[in-house]
Formats: C-alpha cells, sequence, structure tokens
C-alpha cells in the first residue's frame, strides 16, 4: 500500500511538474501584456491576502505553489491572469518563495494601482499598504 501511495505522489508531482514548465513557456510575454493589458493589485488587510490581476477578468484554472500563492492562467492558453498571497504578513515576514514570486511579479508591473480593504476595525496606520508599495518598488 505504501508503494502505492508512494507512486501517486510522484506522478502528481511529475504532473505539477509539467504544468509549470507549460506556464513559465507561455508566459514569457508576460511584463508586455501588463503593460498593455494592465495590473491592478487588491490587499485583504482581513483575510491577509494580496491579489495581482492582469487585465479584464476571465475564465481561469489554479496552479498552486506551495499553498499559499495560487496562480490562475487562462484553460486554452496557460497565460496569467491573476496571483493570489495568502498569508500575506506571515510571508512578507518571512521572504518566502511565494513572497518572493509576487514580489518579482509586481515588480514586473509597476506602477500597480493599489487598493487596500483594510481590516474591520483595524488601525487605519496599519502598515499594509507601505509594505505592497516597498514590495512594489523592490
Amino acid at each position: 500500500m505504501e508503494k502505492a501511495g508512494a507512486q501517486f505522489m510522484k506522478q502528481l508531482d511529475e504532473q505539477r511538474r509539467r504544468y509549470v514548465d507549460v506556464f513559465l513557456k507561455s508566459n514569457r510575454d508576460l511584463p508586455d501584456r501588463m503593460r498593455t493589458e494592465g495590473v491592478s493589485a487588491l490587499l485583504d488587510a482581513e483575510d491577509d491576502v494580496l491579489s495581482l490581476a492582469v487585465g479584464p477578468v476571465r475564465e481561469a484554472v489554479s496552479l498552486t505553489v506551495d499553498g499559499e500563492l495560487y496562480l490562475r492562467m487562462e484553460l486554452e492558453t496557460s497565460k496569467l491572469i491573476s496571483a493570489e498571497l495568502h498569508y500575506f504578513s506571515e510571508n512578507l515576514s518571512n521572504n518566502t518563495l511565494p513572497y518572493r514570486i509576487m514580489r518579482d511579479l509586481i515588480g514586473m508591473a509597476t506602477p500597480v494601482e493599489l487598493t487596500v480593504v483594510p481590516q474591520a476595525g483595524a488601525d487605519p496606520k496599519r502598515d499594509f499598504d507601505k509594505n505592497v508599495r516597498a514590495l512594489a518598488e523592490a
């Protein structure tokens, strides 16, 4: 039984690697698309989620990186439509791989239109927007 489970996990890992390879090859034009289609970012402080969207809303499928970064892409073309980083504060503090990927995506897109959804009852001086702006300028 353990051998079957290990084989299944190996197959899942291989499939994920193929998806990542297709995704990377399909998005070589991402900086150009970000400039022409536009980019917006949303920081939801209450849910601690940073979202980045390229162009208009479209139907997509998701690919996860470490279970915290979700990349949404068009099914037919594998072009990036959006990225969503969960546990933004923790990822920012720990300089994690998902955070660095999001930072690089935002860096390709500057200037970014940033919208901050404040945390319910939060101190308005909370530095989420400052951190995202610093992320965009990094």
